[in-house]
């Protein structure tokens, strides 16, 4: 049982880094690591960085959700086990931010078990015009396309 679940975190390690070349050379503004966190049975805790890598500062959201897979579709359920702290983070360029995924009592582990989850990072359209319009001054005007990138990282939960 072990094995086959090491072969499987092998091949979403992999399947993660052939479906992540493109968004790198795509030109993305965010680095993440470790891209795959872990929380063992004696942890409470474990970090995820966000490194803004652009020439503006990002505003992200960071959520995590339960997660398995049936019939070769992801199941993505909420979940109050794994809390990530803060929530919300502004980024700077050139700066990092670190995310503490945390448990809960509720989220331990029975000995031999696992639990998965997937840490959803949520990059939302900032600007400093958006914050300027809310105190009171005018928005310039602009034409362009704003994308929001959704970065999907694994985490799992062992037991001992």
């Amino acid at each position: 049982m072990i094995n086959i679940m090491q072969k499987f975190k092998r091949f979403l390690f992999w399947l993660s880094i052939v479906l992540s070349l493109p968004l790198c050379w795509g030109g993305t503004s965010v680095l993440i690591w470790p891209i795959d966190p872990v929380l063992e049975d004696y942890q409470n805790a474990t970090a995820v960085w966000l490194e803004n890598k652009g020439d503006s500062a990002g505003y992200f959201q960071i959520r995590t959700f339960k997660w398995h897979q049936e019939n070769n579709e992801d199941i993505f359920d909420t979940q109050n086990e794994i809390i990530a702290s803060p929530p919300f983070a502004l980024i700077e360029p050139d700066k990092k931010q670190l995310i503490r995924l945390v448990r809960d009592a509720s989220g331990k582990v029975p000995e031999g078990g696992e639990k998965a989850y997937r840490v959803f990072v949520d990059e939302i359209p900032y600007t400093p015009e958006t914050s300027a319009q809310e105190e009171g001054k005018p928005k310039k005007a602009s034409a362009g396309l704003q994308l929001q990138m959704r970065y999907s990282i694994p985490l799992f939960s062992n037991g001992k």
